[in-house]
């Protein structure tokens, strides 16, 4: 698997990992969504003003790998690269593609940190190029995925060079090779003393990580020179003989697909979880006072919410505080129509097609109701009943006991 990080200004990425270009339309059944809303990333992306608002990855596999694979692999890797980080800290956008030979998955993370609002830093070359290799071993190493560290090129001639030290390099890596197949040098040790016998000195033994390649600093009388190669690196040297000339002849590493190596992804994954423990401290301390000023925040604006919800609460009346008044309460001098007859007390008085027996049958009903209660209904009103009395549209309506 290779991994590649980029900070960009990328504002279309939604259409390009779903639809493509113009010029090369995407296949969208070979699309997968599998995280995130690319929405809502979007609207997060457009919040930030920094000339680099996203961070955009790429985790590229080799050939064809099964889907519970890729999201097992996009897990483990979010986990490691967010690594002190928690899952409100941040937004991820993750897309599957399957329309090229090699599946590859898109990443976005918007550069802004959603707890703090703050710029959300996770990845500067120089400083964490280690560690996004040691995350990249560790998985290809779990997952049995090939790994861009298989089957590369044993030693490449440089023609960038001066040709001068192009033919120095070429005159030392052709001699061992020779006496390597002539059994005549059999170790790392071997290997510096015969560069030393050539008049020169071995002032510094490396490996370039950004190039992956190993070399040597040698220097003479008048300069100094690297000579690349991974003959020049020690563990070549700890191999059987019969793995060292297989990779000469190849030209290829025999990297061993560790899956089946318990001791070689043991000692990768203590060598991730070191990383992972340095990379929680720094996380930590930087942004220990943005995060204590955005729980400040909140909790002040939680204060403010339960205060104002706690004050409408004792201002309003409650609803079931209200009790229902009774007829026995109601005053003379309130309208006692309509009446509060439920829809069963009609008599279905719909069925009835006449529009005045239907009225006529609503009065009866009306009468009823008044009679119940205690109320006697007359048209003419007593002399000694005032005004004061109950009043239908039909009828008018006084106490018993004013009769």
């Amino acid at each position: 698997m290779i991994i590649s990080i980029q900070g960009a200004t990328n504002r279309g990425w939604l259409k390009y990992v779903i639809y493509g270009t113009d010029k090369k339309p995407r296949d969208t059944s070979k699309v997968k969504i599998l995280k995130g809303d690319l929405l809502q990333g979007d609207r997060i992306e457009n919040l930030t003003k920094y000339k680099e608002n996203s961070y955009l990855i790429l985790l590229s596999f080799k050939n064809r790998v099964d889907e519970k694979i890729v999201r097992a692999v996009l897990d483990e890797f979010e986990e490691n690269f967010m690594m002190g980080f928690d899952k409100d800290e941040y937004h991820i956008d993750a897309v599957w593609h399957r329309d090229t030979d090699d599946d590859h998955v898109h990443i976005r993370i918007p550069k802004i940190n959603l707890r703090t609002q703050t710029q959300l830093q996770l990845y500067f070359d120089k400083k964490d190029r280690s560690r996004i290799n040691a995350i990249r071993d560790y998985l290809d190493v779990k997952y049995q995925l090939e790994s861009p560290l298989d089957n590369k090129i044993f030693f490449k001639e440089d023609n960038k060079t001066y040709k001068s030290n192009f033919n120095i390099e070429k005159f030392i890596t052709k001699n061992i090779l020779e006496l390597h197949q002539s059994e005549l040098l059999d170790s790392f040790d071997d290997m510096k003393a015969f560069i030393e016998e050539q008049g020169v000195k071995i002032i510094k033994i490396g490996y370039d990580k950004p190039n992956d390649f190993h070399y040597l600093t040698i220097e003479n009388e008048t300069k100094k020179m690297r000579i690349k190669g991974d003959i020049y690196d020690e563990k070549f040297w700890r191999d059987s003989r019969e793995i060292r000339e297989k990779q000469i002849n190849n030209n290829q590493r025999d990297r061993p697909m560790g899956g089946d190596d318990k001791r070689e992804l043991s000692e990768l994954k203590e060598q991730l979880d070191t990383y992972n423990v340095t990379r929680k401290q720094e996380i930590y301390r930087q942004y220990k006072p943005s995060r204590a000023r955005a729980t400040k925040r909140f909790n002040k604006r939680e204060q403010e919410s339960i205060s104002k919800y706690k004050n409408t609460r004792e201002t309003r009346t409650s609803l079931f505080s209200l009790k229902p008044h009774t007829l026995s309460h109601i005053n003379n001098y309130y309208t006692f129509h309509p009446f509060p007859i439920g829809k069963e007390g009609l008599d279905c008085t719909q069925r009835v097609p006449s529009p005045t027996k239907r009225k006529s049958l609503r009065s009866d009903t009306q009468r009823k109701f008044i009679n119940k209660q205690g109320w006697k209904i007359s048209l003419l009103v007593p002399k000694k009943v005032k005004t004061s009395v109950l009043k239908t549209d039909r009828f008018i309506c006084y106490p018993l006991d004013l009769i």
